[in-house]
């Protein structure tokens, strides 16, 4: 009986845990980390936090509800004081939201980018999508919108532009989390003059890597909508931004760098994509690739995180997150020789790949 009682509890866990990914984007959009942040972090009251969110009167009696259930997920701490409400404050994981204008802005872009109704409406026509032999519906996302989501992003329009805004900031302010990681990595930088950041976006880690090391000169790759929609403050001659589509050209370098973008497509397209880069390198150059390398760690979390993901790229892209294997089988089939790969942030890799 206790054991069914354990199992009902955990699958009700299970079955409203999208509350909490939506609890999260919510507190996001109402500026809720950034209130606490500067109330000290660990010391705001609900009257410091409703003084500082956009909540209305009416609305205002359900707040101690969201904090509650918040806390109690793990994204706020709450201490209790005796006839009062209690006093809320920052943990490890909503410290990295915050934008303390010292490391980035934090990972609220990333997070809204991932909540989007983008995302969850394709996740939402998985069961549809697996019963369905269309081939056109190629994945859920196409099922949910109509076409894939690089058609979305490059169509036009209002919509597009904000898909687009959505999109590129949050991966500028995951490029920024990682920047640290990447340039510590020192012994990957070796020898390299010349970099291209291919699908770089805003040029984030590019730069960053500029800065880390002044000899190499970095460029960023990348579909001309995104090149267009890069902010003009962004482009202030450190990186050279150059629009065009990797499956045809990628410019020469010493070495290409993928950051997460392999992981969006089907095994052939990662070989059209390898073998370009392994035209575009100089003698004696590589490939950096930084993406997910499933099973990598020992942890249960980080494989929890690393298979979330797949299942991401399934409702959203033709691709998938891969093991050493299929890793070690694109690679071959692209006409590289030789690689080595290392964790790096836990659940992601850094692989340096040889013609």
């Amino acid at each position: 009986m206790a054991s069914n009682v354990e199992a009902h509890a955990e699958l009700c866990s299970i079955t409203f845990g999208y509350l909490k990914s939506m609890a999260l984007d919510c507190a996001i959009k109402l500026g809720i980390p950034q209130a606490i942040h500067l109330c000290g972090g660990g010391g705001a009251s609900l009257a410091d936090i409703l003084a500082a969110v956009p909540v209305p009167e009416s609305r205002r009696p359900y707040l101690p509800r969201l904090m509650r259930f918040l806390a109690a997920s793990g994204i706020f701490t709450h201490v209790a004081s005796a006839g009062e409400e209690g006093l809320y404050g920052l943990t490890p994981v909503s410290r990295l939201l915050v934008d303390d204008h010292s490391s980035g802005g934090g990972l609220s872009p990333f997070v809204l980018s991932q909540t989007s109704k983008h995302h969850v409406g394709a996740a939402m026509h998985l069961p549809d999508w697996f019963q369905s032999d269309d081939p056109a519906l190629e994945t859920p996302f196409t099922m949910a919108h109509g076409i894939d989501l690089w058609g979305v992003m490059g169509r036009g329009g209002d919509a597009a532009d904000a898909m687009n805004r959505l999109f590129n900031a949050g991966m500028a302010s995951h490029s920024s989390f990682m920047v640290d990681f990447v340039v510590c990595e020192r012994d990957v930088f070796e020898g390299v003059a010349s970099l291209v950041d291919v699908g770089g976006g805003s040029g984030t880690l590019a730069r960053a890597i500029a800065r880390a090391f002044p000899h190499v000169k970095c460029s960023v790759l990348d579909l001309p909508n995104v090149i267009e929609s890069i902010p003009a403050a962004d482009v202030n001659g450190a990186v050279d931004y150059i629009a065009g589509d990797m499956m045809n050209s990628i410019p020469s370098a010493d070495a290409v760098l993928l950051k997460h973008v392999l992981h969006d497509w089907n095994d052939e397209d990662c070989v059209k994509i390898l073998t370009q880069c392994r035209k575009a390198i100089h003698t004696g150059g590589k490939v950096i690739i930084v993406d997910v390398l499933v099973g990598s760690s020992p942890s249960k979390d980080m494989l929890q995180v690393q298979l979330q993901l797949d299942l991401l790229m399934m409702a959203m892209t033709a691709g998938k997150e891969r093991d050493e294997q299929q890793w070690r089988k694109i690679f071959m089939d692209a006409g590289f020789s030789n690689y080595k790969t290392r964790s790096l942030m836990g659940f992601t890799s850094i692989t340096q790949l040889y013609p």
